[in-house]
């Protein structure tokens, strides 16, 4: 191996270390201050990709400052996120030597796979626990789809199966695909009644954690959990698909 191939071997596992760092860091991870400096530093150093480099990295010299600056740029946690990853495609293709290549064809579930899926779990005879953790694992499902087809990659989640954040972050692309169309109203109603269904299906769980919860209690409110996660989960995939036509109708 030559010392170029050497040299450009260890940038892009900087670059792509610190494109991991920015990412964690704008979802709320921890703020490695000391390590950003150090990647970006280093990156900065060499001039044959000087151009390729994002901005975002050339004109903050701190994490605080990104921060800062993208909080005001951007509303949500997924448009930050998709702006560094958008930002760092041309270092990363400079660094590997070649385009970068498609990473997938990602597609929303369809309602048909739920109900389908839905029925499925419905003949099953489960007990109330794995029933609760069942429905909820379908809903996790759903919103990550979609946050997967929106951005064509499974990045932005990064492996993320928290209901709540992935629901949230799910709930930031319909809102980001109905801007400027007749249907943001429509789609602002929907959010608000699958954000209802979500905090009962979160106060179900919540008593899911008490002790001496009797079992025919128990299935009585997996049974409801799993039927108001199907609920959240249909709103929000008929946001997506009534969008997806909506734009393919425009184009």
């Amino acid at each position: 191996m030559t010392e170029q191939q050497t040299d450009s071997g260890n940038l892009l596992a900087n670059a792509r270390e610190l494109r991991a760092l920015l990412l964690d860091f704008i979802a709320g991870g921890p703020t490695l201050a000391a390590r950003y400096k150090a990647l970006r530093d280093s990156l900065l150093a060499s001039e044959a990709i000087r151009a390729a480099l994002p901005p975002l990295l050339v004109e903050h010299e701190n994490l605080d400052a990104l921060w800062q600056a993208m909080k005001y740029q951007l509303p949500s946690k997924v448009e930050r996120q998709e702006l560094i990853r958008r930002q760092f495609e041309p270092l990363m293709d400079a660094l590997s030597g070649e385009t970068r290549k498609a990473e997938g064809h990602f597609e929303a579930v369809t309602i048909e796979q739920l109900l389908k899926g839905w029925t499925r779990l419905n003949q099953q005879p489960l007990e109330p626990r794995r029933r609760l953790h069942n429905g909820v694992s379908v809903l996790v499902q759903v919103c990550s789809s979609i946050i997967d087809a929106h951005y064509n990659s499974a990045e932005i989640r990064g492996g993320n199966t928290d209901l709540v954040e992935v629901f949230e972050m799910a709930k930031d692309v319909l809102f980001a695909s109905s801007a400027g169309t007749d249907r943001q109203i429509m789609v602002a109603d929907a959010m608000a009644g699958a954000a209802a269904l979500l905090k009962s299906v979160e106060e179900i769980r919540e008593q899911f954690t008490r002790t001496g919860l009797p079992e025919t209690r128990q299935t009585i409110l997996a049974r409801s959990a799993s039927d108001l996660s199907l609920s959240c989960a249909m709103s929000m995939l008929s946001c997506w698909h009534m969008l997806k036509e909506l734009h393919s109708q425009v184009a």
